[in-house]
């Protein structure tokens, strides 16, 4: 029998932790769950995967190529999609222009203090469920 099994935690690569902490609280939410050293845990939903930051000295941006293009990692999702693109906008964030495709999927994507691709996409409860 195959344990049931879940995502823990995401590592995230940082070069400053306190920097990372406060921007991924502020800018997404992030709840800070514990601070070990050089390792540090947060989470939108207690009962969801963690995202541990841990700090290191270089980073590259956690992106992969898609079709020639950089698609980040990590995906965020929000049922309102317009309001959160404009909420970072006034908090002086650079998101890119929403991307909208044939099929009705919205998307933007944003960077982290360490360059990092955050993307945002629009979700359903649908989908959410």
């Amino acid at each position: 029998m195959t344990p049931h099994l879940y995502i823990h935690c995401v590592f995230l690569p940082v070069t400053n932790l306190k920097r990372s902490i406060h921007w991924y609280s502020t800018t997404f939410g992030f709840r800070l769950l514990w601070v070990n050293g050089n390792f540090a845990s947060s989470c939108l939903d207690p009962s969801g995967a963690k995202l541990t930051m841990a700090r290191v000295e270089n980073v590259a941006p956690l992106q992969f190529d898609h079709h020639g293009k950089p698609h980040p990692i990590l995906t965020l999702g929000t049922p309102d999609i317009q309001s959160f693109h404009h909420s970072l906008l006034e908090a002086g964030a650079s998101p890119s222009p929403i991307m909208s495709f044939h099929d009705g999927h919205t998307c933007f994507i944003v960077r982290d203090p360490d360059d990092h691709p955050v993307y945002i996409s629009r979700i359903t409860a649908h989908e959410h469920s």
